[in-house]
C-alpha cells in the first residue's frame, strides 16, 4: 500500500501493519544475538508509550474502567481477532462513545500493555501479539465510527507523520483519526524523509503540520525537518504541531525545534488546529 492516505484512514501496511515492521526487526535483531529487552524497549516501547502522552485523554479514559482494559488486553494478546473486534462493538453499544474507545480504550491498551511488559506482568509475544491486533482494532473503530463526517472541502488541510527515523507511529494513527472526526481534509504519512515531507508541503496549501518524536535522538532531525517545511511550503503561514513523551517532560523543547505547540493530547491537537482555521476563516465554527 501507499505510505500516504487522504480523506480514509491509512489501512495496516502488510498483514501486521506498520506497527509489525517495527516488532518484525526486534525479533531480526534478537536472532542475530540482540538483547530481547534492549531491542524491544528501542523499537516497539515508543509505540506504546507515545499514546499515553500524545494519545490518551483523561475524560475519555474514565468511560473506561481498569477491568475493562484488563479485559481488552487479554483478548488483543490471544489473537482473537474476532473477539477484539466484538468485544469493541459491545462497548459501543452499550454507549462507549467514539472518543471512550479510541482515547480510553485504545490508547488506554497500549499504554496499558507498555506497563506490564516494562513490569515483567506480560510477556514479549503476548505485548507483539496485542500491538498487532491494536491497530486493527483502530481500523475498525475508524471505519465504524456512525457520526464520522464525509470530507466536503471548506475545512482545515492537514499534513500529519512522524519525525523521520521515528519508529512510532500508533500516535499519528489515532491523530489521523481525530482529525478526520473533526472534517478535515488530512494527509498521514506512517513514514517519510525530510525530503519527502518538504516536497508534499510544497504541493498543497497545508494549514498544520503535526509531527511526533519519541526520544530526544530525533530532536536535531525534527528541527531540520520543521525548517525545511516551512521553507518549501506553499502555505507560508503554516503551522507546525509537535506531539510526544519529550515535550511533555521538556516542554522547551517545542521553542527549540521551532514548532508553534506541543498540545499535551489528541484531542488538545485537534482543539488547536481549529481556533487556527477559525482564525483564518471566522465565518466557520468549532468542531470541538
Amino acid at each position: 500500500m501507499a505510505n500516504l492516505s487522504s480523506r480514509d484512514p491509512a489501512p495496516p501496511k502488510g498483514a501486521d501493519g506498520i506497527i509489525g515492521e517495527a516488532l518484525q526487526k526486534a525479533l531480526t535483531q534478537t536472532a542475530s544475538g540482540g538483547p530481547v529487552r534492549r531491542v524491544y524497549q528501542d523499537l516497539v516501547l515508543p509505540q506504546l508509550g507515545a499514546s499515553d502522552r500524545f494519545g490518551e485523554e483523561s475524560g475519555a479514559a474514565r468511560s473506561v474502567s481498569s477491568s475493562n482494559l484488563d479485559d481488552f488486553c487479554a483478548l488483543l494478546s490471544s489473537n482473537d481477532v474476532t473477539g477484539v473486534i466484538a468485544y469493541l462493538d459491545a462497548a459501543a453499544a452499550r454507549g462507549v462513545d467514539f472518543d471512550g474507545l479510541l482515547l480510553g480504550l485504545l490508547a488506554g491498551a497500549a499504554h496499558r500493555l507498555g506497563q506490564e511488559w516494562e513490569t515483567d506482568r506480560r510477556p514479549f509475544a503476548d505485548v507483539t501479539v496485542g500491538m498487532s491486533r491494536l491497530q486493527e482494532a483502530l481500523q475498525h473503530v475508524a471505519m465504524n465510527d456512525p457520526t464520522r463526517p464525509v470530507y466536503a472541502g471548506g475545512r482545515g488541510r492537514a499534513l500529519l507523520a512522524p519525525c523521520p527515523g521515528e519508529q512510532h507511529n500508533f500516535a499519528i494513527m489515532l491523530l489521523d483519526c481525530m482529525f478526520h472526526r473533526a472534517g478535515w481534509d488530512v494527509c498521514t504519512l506512517m513514514e517519510a524523509s525530510r525530503e519527502r515531507l518538504g516536497d508534499i508541503a510544497a504541493s498543497s496549501p497545508f494549514d498544520i503540520v503535526g509531527l511526533s518524536a519519541s526520544t530526544r535522538d530525533h530532536v536535531a532531525e525534527l528541527e531540520e525537518t520543521i525548517r525545511t517545511v516551512r521553507m518549501k511550503s506553499k502555505n507560508q503561514n503554516i503551522r507546525v504541531i509537535v506531539g510526544g513523551v519529550i515535550f511533555t517532560d521538556d516542554p522547551g523543547l517545542m521553542d527549540r525545534v521551532n514548532a508553534d505547540a506541543a498540545p499535551s493530547d489528541l484531542r488538545a491537537a485537534v482543539s488547536w488546529a481549529e481556533k487556527v482555521i477559525v482564525e483564518r476563516q471566522p465565518e466557520l465554527t468549532l468542531n470541538m
